[in-house]
């Protein structure tokens, strides 16, 4: 999880080691990239207002997609409007959500995210599975 809101990231983490998931928290794209440059990661959810600047989310989610294409990744932040989601979107990123957020349908995405993950596919090769990342 990446997010600049350690309450956030804190909730989340609490939340999702509820339902079994280890989460490796993040509150900088500086600090993502240390991590994910360490060991492998299943999904990533990162805020895309990182430092309160929605450009500088975005540049961590483009350049991670550079990095690890066939990563999943969810996109959460205060506020989306048509333009941001459609640059998600352009990014391959599907499931983005705006904060309060709803667990419940997060979690179900990050569950439907993992499974398709884990299925064989011809194009890709399966990741090793070490931990998940998941920002806010």
């Amino acid at each position: 999880m990446v997010d600049n809101d350690r309450n956030i990231l804190a909730a989340l983490r609490i939340s999702l080691a509820a339902d079994g998931y280890r989460a490796v928290v993040s509150s900088s794209a500086i600090d993502a990239f240390r991590k994910l440059n360490r060991r492998r990661f299943e999904l990533v959810i990162a805020d895309i207002h990182l430092d309160g600047l929605v450009d500088s989310g975005l540049a961590f989610l483009t350049d991670l997609r550079y990095r690890v294409p066939h990563l999943p990744v969810i996109a959460i932040s205060n506020s989306l409007d048509g333009e941001t989601e459609k640059r998600l979107k352009d990014l391959g990123i599907r499931d983005f959500f705006s904060k309060p957020l709803e667990l419940r349908s997060l979690k179900r995405a990050l569950r439907s995210l993992l499974l398709w993950n884990r299925e064989p596919s011809p194009r890709r090769k399966k990741p090793r599975i070490v931990e998940h990342l998941a920002r806010s």
